[in-house]
């Protein structure tokens, strides 16, 4: 009951904060999911970063989710728990979307699929220092997303004395040298609401280990890397 309860104000407190800025945003959304990727063209080959995901175990017992009003797809194993809830959680979007979860051993796959473009600028980001060696990149339906390297202790969201939360994120755009001014070094920036076929997109794993867990290696690799797996599946009509 305990952890339940620290999972569900976790959620509350990243759904929160990743919808804060929508009053603040003064960009015009991105309905095109290509136009994320276009800064980023010519530079990427820049950041070399491979992906970790493992073939899926030969014995594992697949099931598919095909959501019959926003036309996307994952798979997972059927050792997952599956829950599919109405809306995005993202007050300002009225509601309208999905979100799905998918928990196991108190690792968490969380995917809210806004019922309309959304707008990356709604939690935008910099990459203050060079994010090759922190992320693994892993092309999702022909968009680039990136995973932060928990397996090395970092985490790029909310941490508490029981949870750990990961954003997936993708790159609007990237420098091959950084820039620097008297306030800030930067080697570009991100979303964590990528676009997908005119969907706003927020994804997040949640670890059920504190960061200080996480960094002294008390995580299950093999959980992670299902999680992986579960979004490297995931596809648009």
């Amino acid at each position: 009951m305990k952890k339940t309860l620290f999972v569900t104000i976790f959620i509350i407190l990243f759904l929160a904060f990743t919808g804060c800025t929508a009053g603040a945003a003064t960009h015009p959304p991105l309905n095109d999911a290509g136009k994320i990727a276009t800064n980023a063209a010519g530079t990427l080959a820049a950041f070399s970063s491979s992906t970790s995901v493992a073939p899926i175990p030969a014995g594992a017992n697949m099931q598919t989710y095909a959501d019959p009003d926003f036309g996307f797809k994952l798979q997972y194993d059927t050792s997952w728990l599956l829950e599919v809830k109405p809306g995005s959680g993202m007050m300002y979007y009225d509601g309208r979307g999905r979100t799905i979860w998918l928990s196991k051993d108190g690792y968490i796959f969380q995917l809210a699929v806004i019922g309309g473009p959304g707008n990356v600028q709604d939690c935008a980001g910099i990459f203050h220092q060079n994010p090759t060696a922190h992320y693994w990149v892993y092309m999702v339906d022909n968009i680039e997303l990136w995973r932060i390297k928990a397996e090395q202790g970092e985490i790029n969201a909310y941490s508490t004395n029981e949870l750990s939360s990961v954003n997936i994120i993708s790159p609007l755009e990237l420098y091959e040298e950084p820039k620097i001014n008297e306030y800030t070094t930067s080697w570009g920036s991100y979303t964590c609401q990528p676009q997908f076929s005119n969907h706003g997109v927020l994804i997040n794993y949640i670890l059920p280990v504190s960061l200080a867990e996480l960094q002294a290696g008390n995580f299950s690799q093999e959980r992670l890397t299902e999680l992986d797996n579960i979004l490297v599946s995931l596809t648009w009509k």
